[in-house]
Order: C-alpha cells, then structure tokens, then sequence
C-alpha cells in the first residue's frame, strides 16, 4: 500500500500523542476538587484521575496512541494493519479488490474522531461521557475479536489491542467514574454513555459492511457515518 496522507497521517497523530500527553501525564495538573497534582508522589498523581477536565483533554492523545497501533506501527511493526484486518473481516483477503479504501478508514478516525474529542473538551456531560464510552466499548470489542481469533485457531493479537487493554477500557471505566464521582452523570447518564458506545459500533460497522458490499456508494457512506458521529456529539440525556 502506498505510503501517502492517508496512510501516514498516524505519524502526525504521534506528535500529537508526544506533546499533549507528556503535559497532561507528567506535568503538575491544578485540579477542580483536589488541589494541585504532581508526579512527585503516586498519591498525589492520582488527584487528576478524578478530574472531569483533565479526562476530556486526555480524550485526543489517548486515542492519537490507540489509532497509531491500529494504523501507524502495530506490535509486528506493520503499516496500516488495521486496514488488512479490516478487509480480511469483511471478506477480502486481498485488500487491493476491497472497496473499503483507506481514505474511509482515514475520514472515520482522523476525522470524525478526532472531532469527538476536541468536541468532549467543550461539553463534558454529552459528547465527553459518550465519547468515554465509545472509547470503552471499543477496548471491549478489541477483546471480542481476539477471542474470537484465538478460538478459531488464529494470531490473536489485532493492530490496536495493547492499547485497547491498557489505554481504551481502563480510561472509559475511569473516566466515567469521575464523571459520576463528581455529580456530572447520574448512573442513568453512565448508562446512556455506554448504550451510545454499543449503538455507535454497531452502526460503525454495518457502514462498514454495506459499503464493502456495494449496498451502498461513497456518498451514502459518509451520510451514514456522519451521523452516527452526531449522534454521538450531541445526545446528553438522560
């Protein structure tokens, strides 16, 4: 697969991932509730893990990691695997003859995305709370995937399951601990949050799975797409 934006903006998302994480994880944070948390002691590190703030602004490095095992480097130090995984899933062992390019996988994760967490910076109780479950969910589904591999005799590693374990699900839970801790989610808005996650992976990838069939066309794809993400940015209730 040729080396172009499409398939090399996971190395810009890294920069992302460099500066903005390095702040937020190892600089002293001031904290709504809690004070000032400094790395100087695991205790007062934590302090920030209960910050409603400080997890929306981890939102865009936290997923910048998780799309560049996916698609910049994976474990196997392979290009763009996801994209392979992705085909073979959906039929095409060989991804030349599948008709989900790389500019689809490149709008639904470089794009709308990372739309999400700039938008969870502005709107904790909609966007930000579903946006920690889709995260969630997704460190979930990464799971599901690998134990279905590994049933079926296969590798069960896919590109994005590392972070998925030690970034996506541990975060969501967190996350959204903090946000109930803290009076912005009632356990219903926790619910919503999660129901969102599913709901939004579901219509992912029956987009997915429709375009690859030819049931649908580029132009309805990124409709259909485009949508589920605006459910996703504006849904605040309950």
């Amino acid at each position: 697969m040729d080396i172009q934006l499409s398939t090399s903006w996971p190395f810009l998302a890294l920069i992302g991932v460099i500066t903005f994480g390095y702040t937020l994880l190892t600089k002293p944070i001031g904290t709504a509730q809690n004070g000032l948390s400094t790395p100087a002691n695991i205790r007062s590190w934590l302090k920030r893990t209960e910050d409603v703030r400080w997890w929306m602004q981890l939102a865009l490095p936290m997923y910048f990691l998780h799309q560049f095992e996916e698609y910049g480097l994976d474990l196997y130090g392979r290009h763009f695997q996801f994209q392979y995984t992705l085909c073979s899933n959906l039929g095409f062992d060989n991804v030349s003859e599948c008709p989900i390019r790389p500019w689809h996988t490149t709008f639904i994760n470089a794009g709308l995305v990372t739309l999400a967490t700039l938008r969870a910076r502005r709107a904790v109780k909609g966007p930000g709370a579903n946006f920690y479950g889709l995260a969630l969910i997704n460190g979930i589904w990464h799971c599901i995937v690998a134990l279905k591999d590994a049933h079926l005799g296969k590798n069960a590693y896919n590109p994005g399951l590392l972070t998925a374990i030690t970034v996506l699900f541990p975060s969501g839970c967190c996350a959204l601990r903090a946000l109930k801790r803290q009076g912005v989610l009632t356990n219903l808005g926790v619910a919503r949050a999660v129901a969102i996650g599913i709901v939004a992976h579901i219509v992912l990838l029956t987009g997915l799975f429709l375009r690859s069939t030819g049931k649908i066309g580029d132009e309805v794809f990124v409709l259909w797409e485009l949508f589920n993400f605006v459910v996703v940015l504006t849904l605040s209730y309950p």
